[in-house]
Order: C-alpha cells, then structure tokens, then sequence
C-alpha cells in the first residue's frame, strides 16, 4: 500500500494556487461585462475589445469538414502561450497557431478514435500572468481567454452541433476556463442532456462547487453521464503542484472513484507519450499506481520525481504536464465506456 506523508497540508499552498483564487473573484465581475460579438472580426486585428468571430473556420484549430462520429468533443488547449507582449495570444501568429496544433495533436488521440474534434483558438492568457500580474489585471486578461471560449461554443451548439452529445475537453488553463463555462451555462438543461461528461483535469474544483452549482457532478463510476472527471497528480511524498488546491474533489482515473481506494500499477492499461503530430513515442504498460490522498490529490508513487522535474513548470513532485499521458489508456477505454453507457441508456 501506497504510504502517505501527513506532513501539515498547509505548507502547501502555492503561491499560484492562491493567486489563481483571488483572480477568479474577479473573473466573475467581468464575464458579467462581455458578451459575443455576432459580426465577423478583422483576423488581423488583436483588440482584446473585438470578439473573435467564430463563423470563420480560421478562428477554429479543428474544424470537421464532414461529421463521421455520433459524438463530439469540443476542446480547449491548456496553456501553450508563453510571451508577456502581447499578454494575450495572438491567435493570428502563426507560431501561435502551431503550438496549439501540435498541443492538440499530442492530446487529442485519446478522443479522435470516438469523436468529431472542434477546437476554437482562443486568446489564452501567457503563463506567468497568474504569478506576475496584479489579481485585476490578471482577471481582465482571462476573462478575454473566458469569453472567447463562452461565444466559441454557443456557436457550437447553435451552429455545429446538431443535436449530436458531445465531451468537453480541457486541461490547465483550459480546463480552468471550461470549469467556469460549466458553473455559468451549465444550468441550461439542454446543455446538460447532451454532455456525456467533462474531463477537465489539471485543475481544483472545490465541494462548494457543487452546492453552489448543482448541475455540476463528479463522476462516481467508469459509466455515469453528465459528470466532470477531474484530478491532479502529484508524487506521494509531496504537496505543490501549480494546479492543486487542498480540498480539490478528486477521481482516481484507474478506479472512476472518488474514495482513498488504492489502485495498484496493474490497474494502469498504459501511459502513452507523443509527438507533435500525434504519434506514440513510448507507451508502458502498468506504468503507475493511484490513490486520492485525503487532502485531495491524485497520489503516484512509481514515477521518480527526477525524471520529470522542470523547474520553470512545476514544483518538484508535480506532475501536472502528466495528467494525461500518465493515465492515457485508462482515459481512453472510459471515453469509449461513457459513450456506450450514453447510447445505451436511449
């Protein structure tokens, strides 16, 4: 069994996780603000003030030119925006656009077997802006990032979607920002009828979370619908992880439970690596053990935390650029189970 330091959970609150809590208090402010622009944007023209115009297949990293799958995924990268200037993503910078390309291409061949892929590009906030910036500040550059998404996808379901259920997809970043779309349009019932699920990990979503939005449940099982799949991993013996707040809800992805469960390596169907076109570069069977701690996090023990330290990303023990890979098999066979499990209910 998998042995868990109770070193005080309190050291471990990062300055990121803390920063990230008092911009979202300000993201609520804002998002009341905005709303969509229903006209057609100047691609050349990055005012934070214009809406991006998504009847423009140019303003779509993947776009289906012909729906071949019962079921869609609409996806929001996580963050691959580094620069200060501007501190918004271009999104008409062509290096821009080809580090979302490759970042869905490596993430994306979880999904592909099953569904249509729509990934709107989005003004994403550069990564330092949660550390840098002063909470206001910040708040403002991430509510373009929110309201990109918001207009992205309400033309999805008016426009794309065709009565097809669908998946949401997002990791860091953009998981956090399909997390707000979920707590502010998500009391749409229609919405909620189509949703197989959401897998938005590499980010904390709290227990008041789901009283103050009761539409918003965590998966308890491998076949349930309508549920958010969510997790943070972390190295046993420690604490940081730029994403992980104590007390986050948590789902083991080896077991689809929320209790402290220990799932063993044999539970682990592969860690898949990849290329920027989407290519298996290595894959291990068994790779990694999991079990939630009880401040939350998803605890590995197997990986050594050596191998994956990158100081200019993460605090060492956080697996954070490794939600996915880590546990691909497994996310990949419960994709297909959940939309059996969907079809199978009708």
């Amino acid at each position: 069994m998998m042995k868990l330091n109770k070193t005080k959970l309190s050291l471990c609150k990062s300055k990121y996780i803390l920063r990230v809590f008092e911009i979202l208090f300000f993201i609520v402010f804002f998002a009341t603000l905005c709303g969509c622009y229903d006209g057609h944007s100047d691609n050349n023209d990055n005012d934070l003030q214009t809406q991006i115009a998504y009847d423009d297949p140019y303003n779509w990293a993947s776009l289906p030119s012909s729906i071949v799958k019962d079921v869609d995924v609409f996806y929001a990268y996580p963050t691959v925006y580094f620069d200060a200037d501007p501190p918004n993503m271009d999104i008409t910078d062509e290096k821009n656009r080809q580090d979302v390309i490759d970042k869905m291409n490596a993430q994306m061949g979880l999904y592909s077997p099953y569904t249509n892929i729509f990934a709107p590009y989005y003004r994403q906030m550069y990564r330092d802006g949660f550390d840098d910036l002063p909470a206001e500040e910040a708040s403002e550059l991430l509510n373009v990032a929110y309201e990109d998404i918001v207009c992205a996808f309400k033309y999805y379901m008016q426009n794309l979607n065709d009565g097809r259920p669908f998946i949401l997809v997002g990791h860091s970043q953009g998981a956090g920002i399909l997390v707000d779309l979920l707590r502010n349009e998500f009391h749409n019932e229609s919405y909620m009828e189509k949703m197989i699920a959401a897998y938005t990990t590499g980010v904390s979503i709290m227990n008041s979370d789901t009283v103050n939005y009761p539409w918003i449940k965590i998966a308890q099982s491998a076949t349930d619908l309508g549920v958010v799949i969510i997790y943070n991993t972390l190295d046993s013996q420690h604490y940081e992880s730029s994403s992980f707040q104590t007390g986050s809800l948590c789902v083991n992805p080896l077991l689809w439970t929320t209790d402290t469960t220990y799932a063993p390596q044999t539970e682990n169907l592969g860690a898949v690596w990849t290329d920027s076109d989407g290519n298996i570069t290595q894959e291990i069977e068994n790779f990694t053990d999991a079990q939630i701690r009880d401040d939350g996090a998803l605890a590995v023990t197997t990986p050594d935390p050596d191998d994956y330290y990158d100081p200019d990303r993460q605090p060492y023990g956080g697996y954070h650029d490794y939600d996915q890979i880590f546990f691909y098999r497994n996310l990949q066979q419960n994709v297909a189970d959940r939309i059996d499990a969907y079809y199978a209910k009708e």
